[in-house]
């Protein structure tokens, strides 16, 4: 059985995979931490009860540094303390692809001036502008780098790939009791693109000729805190996203449009192309595909279909038949980070979608639709699976498209759970496989 627990996150990650094959032996993979509210009102409590059962964190994936996956990260982190003495729950290994894992050039065995530390000081400390709004006021002094200085993490720290970057140039899978992980993504390719992106950005921040030098972690605290809040959207591409949700709301809404009109417009607005997402951050995502007992399940980050494809393609080539019990869809739905190419190659009942709209409007319709309009492999049913009732996914509710594609809906209802006599109480929604 696998047992995949999504948190109330916001517009950003967090889930809880449990692995378990009836012997009450439960292998827990955490994969992104959302914002520091996620943690804060929800996951804490949730661990604190798997620590209370004598359980652990066997692995833990950051599968990329943008705030909406690695804030409430950095709060579980700081919080836990120390490895050796863990105050809510052990960890065995860490998944993080940081500074050091990805800057693949040397660095200058040299100390910083004391003027240079001062300018590199305003960097290392927390960018929040990209905060949940629940988090204005829960400001954070320490970085994810910094708090695994701190709590003494390091010899955990990518430990499957002996401390090198996750990459398939190093890793091409990794066993975690029964649990198999195949690595899709990134290649050490994508981590020196996104190096040289963060020179840049780096460069532009400091606005001056500067040495990296390897004095101590201060670097990777500056590197996280430029990457982790580098933009790469406009407000043009913005109010365009929910474009498709107004078009296809007016359509449901006339009865007057025939089956056939139906079918001519949304043909139409499914084969639109788009442009794939860009960003170094979210290319650079650790993409995969968990298998346990002969379960699979594909977590896909944020990562791109142009780099995922690749791999997909290597394993059909092998024999897989890329039929999946559960695939998390990349990106919250974005429209940029799915496309139908990908979607032509891999198929499942559960399609996951984490997301509240906020901010990004995420899940796009597009991505909707081209999941739902595709032929069906081995007369599956597909079933779209959301953690939040957003505007654009509630038109994925309408009866009539439901008919005409034979797809469900379900918005997972919460699961609040609380152990008796204490006031430890959480939020999540359980997809069980079995």
């Amino acid at each position: 059985m696998i047992k995949i627990e999504i948190f109330p996150a916001s517009y950003g990650d967090c889930f809880l995979v449990r692995c378990s094959n009836n012997d009450n032996k439960w292998t827990n993979i955490l994969i992104d931490c959302g914002f520091k509210s996620t943690f804060e009102n929800n996951l804490k409590a949730r661990l604190d009860e798997l620590n209370t059962d004598s359980e652990s964190l066997d692995l833990v994936v950051v599968t990329h540094i943008d705030v909406d996956h690695i804030t409430g990260m950095i709060a579980f982190f700081s919080q836990n303390g120390k490895i050796d003495a863990p105050k809510i729950i052990p960890v065995k290994e860490i998944w993080h692809n940081g500074f050091k894992q990805m800057h693949f050039k040397e660095l200058i065995l040299s100390k910083y001036t004391f003027k240079e530390k001062n300018l590199l000081s305003y960097f290392s400390m927390p960018d929040n502008s990209e905060a949940d709004f629940k988090d204005v006021n829960a400001e954070h002094d320490v970085n994810l780098i910094e708090a695994f200085h701190r709590g003494k993490y390091l010899d955990i720290w990518n430990k499957t790939a002996n401390h090198a970057a996750i990459s398939t140039d190093n890793l091409t899978s990794a066993q975690f009791g029964d649990v198999n992980i195949v690595l899709l993504t990134p290649s050490d390719k994508v981590l020196e693109a996104l190096d040289k992106f963060s020179m840049k950005e780096f460069e532009d921040k400091m606005s001056t000729d500067f040495e990296m030098k390897d004095d101590g972690f201060i670097l990777e605290q500056v590197w996280e805190n430029i990457i982790g809040s580098s933009r790469d959207f406009s407000e043009k591409e913005i109010k365009l996203v929910s474009k498709a949700g107004k078009k296809l709301k007016e359509l449901l809404s006339s009865k007057e449009v025939s089956t056939r009109e139906l079918d001519a417009q949304l043909k139409k607005m499914i084969t639109d192309k788009i442009r794939e997402d860009k960003s170094p951050p979210n290319k650079s995502s650790i993409a995969f595909i968990l298998e346990f007992h002969g379960l699979r399940v594909l977590f896909l980050g944020d990562t791109v279909p142009s780099l995922v494809i690749d791999k997909l393609s290597a394993l059909k080539a092998c024999g897989d038949d890329l039929i999946f019990d559960a695939i998390k869809i990349s990106h919250h739905g974005s429209k940029k980070n799915t496309n139908q190419k990908l979607l032509a190659m891999i198929d499942s009942e559960n399609y996951i979608i984490s997301s509240n709209g906020f901010r990004f409007n995420h899940p796009d319709i597009e991505t909707l639709l081209w999941i739902v309009s595709r032929d069906r492999r081995n007369n599956r049913k597909r079933k779209l699976i959301f953690n939040y009732k957003t505007e654009n996914s509630s038109l994925l509710n309408d009866d009539r498209l439901k008919q005409y594609f034979d797809y469900s809906y379900e918005v997972l209802e919460i699961n609040e759970q609380a152990k008796a006599g204490k006031k430890a109480k959480f939020k999540s929604y359980n997809l069980v496989l079995e």
